[in-house]
């Protein structure tokens, strides 16, 4: 992956309250991992490959294929638990840099959990960040070693925690997003950027070897405060189970929420942003997640 030479750690705190975190975190929109409160989480007990085998739903959902915020949008549907047991059977490589062809990379990414499994609501608490918020929206991201969220920026603060394995995070303060090179293609409430760092043209994109990343690994029973606005990559070092919050303040609901809905109309309508995330093309029809 190719940035600056420049790097920085983000900051790695045991505990906060509520009211600090607010005040030291969400207010000046600063990024912090925090890594001993998540023990109580019933969550860091039950969820596993095993204990996702044993539930049922007939209900399919979308995999995704590969980086789909940087590269084509390709997923198809299948059933969780034929989905958990192929994701059961496969192996962690002991070198995580062994990278996986992208279209062999399946992922249940922004997974509406709750919604498919109501009762798992009781195992996990965002209370630190809903706390401070209006509008919350929880997906869990369970898939193999080698998946790649890439460069993005959410319109919401967001917490993302680890259940099990670990995943490197890189961010990008949006001071830089110059650096970033914004992309043109559709994701609901998110913008992306153009840069994939394992295949980016230099000539293209010059000012993205001027972009300064703090970087982490997030090991499991551990989460970090990513700030609205920020640019962010996560990959899977081996196979995971996340699970993140967004939540939205009265500010963000008048100013973001709106527009983005607004686009999202207009998108679905098929008026704005033909290329998008949550879309594919097959026999020249539009198919929708």
């Amino acid at each position: 992956m190719t940035h600056s030479t420049w790097t920085a750690v983000v900051e790695r705190i045991e505990q906060i309250s509520e009211p600090e975190f607010y005040r030291q975190y969400i207010l000046p929109q600063k990024p912090v991992v925090i890594t001993g409160m998540m023990h109580h989480w019933q969550a860091m007990h039950k969820w596993s490959f095993e204990y996702f085998s044993q539930l049922r739903s007939t209900q399919q959902f979308a995999i995704e294929q590969g980086n789909v915020m940087q590269n084509e949008t390709l997923f198809y549907k299948q059933e969780f638990g034929q989905y958990i047991t192929k994701l059961s059977e496969s192996i962690d490589r002991d070198t995580p840099a062994i990278k996986t062809k992208p279209a062999d990379v399946a992922y249940l990414s922004v997974f509406d959990i709750f919604q498919a499994f109501p009762a798992l609501k009781a195992d996990v608490d965002f209370s630190l960040i809903a706390a401070h918020k209006l509008i919350n929206f929880i997906y869990a991201w369970i898939g193999p070693q080698g998946t790649v969220t890439g460069y993005h920026a959410d319109w919401a603060d967001n917490i993302l925690a680890q259940v099990y394995g670990t995943k490197r995070i890189d961010l990008v303060s949006p001071a830089q997003d110059a650096c970033m090179y914004p992309s043109a293609k559709f994701e609901f409430r998110t913008k992306l950027s153009s840069i994939d760092p394992d295949h980016f043209d230099r000539q293209l994109y010059p000012l993205f070897q001027q972009a300064q990343p703090f970087t982490t690994t997030l090991h499991p029973g551990e989460m970090i405060f990513i700030p609205r606005g920020w640019w962010h990559r996560v990959e899977s070092l081996s196979r995971s189970i996340s699970i993140n919050n967004c939540g939205l303040d009265l500010k963000s609901i008048l100013l973001d929420e709106s527009r983005e809905q607004v686009k999202a109309l207009l998108h679905h309508l098929g008026l704005y942003g033909r290329e998008c995330t949550c879309h594919t093309i097959q026999n020249g029809k539009r198919i929708r997640k």
